[in-house]
């Protein structure tokens, strides 16, 4: 019996990591964020670049006690830091975040467990499609 796989290798960099890994995993987060807010949620790009740059300094500050490291990721210099990047101002850096808590990524200034990833040096997503005809 032939078993078909189709295994993509993405070079990346640790920061764009996680913007990539949004992208394709961003049908299923929608999927789960739908069922789980009880209406349709859609994430439009500007979304889930602030999301992406919230888990790249998770990622980046992993080592630290969650309180240190919770405040660092939110505190007034990272903020500014990820708006530059995104080439936004804090009024709306902080609307993005509000979305986010709304829509149960984010509670308070965490992000929520079940959507941190921790990539080492690499990282794999994998969908199994297990087939069951009638």
């Amino acid at each position: 019996m032939e078993i078909d796989n189709e295994v993509f290798n993405i070079d990346t960099t640790s920061e764009k990591f996680f913007d990539e890994y949004l992208m394709i995993k961003k049908p299923l987060l929608e999927y789960i964020l739908s069922k789980l807010n009880n209406k349709p949620i859609t994430l439009n790009p500007k979304l889930l670049h602030v999301f992406s740059l919230l888990l790249h300094y998770n990622n980046q500050y992993r080592n630290m006690e969650n309180g240190d490291k919770w405040k660092i990721i939110f505190d007034n210099g990272t903020r500014k830091t990820i708006a530059d990047k995104l080439n936004i101002n804090l009024k709306h850096l902080n609307t993005y975040i509000s979305i986010l808590r709304n829509i149960k990524i984010l509670n308070g200034k965490t992000i929520n467990k079940p959507f941190i990833v921790y990539p080492d040096n690499e990282f794999s997503l994998i969908y199994k499609f297990n087939i069951k005809d009638e």
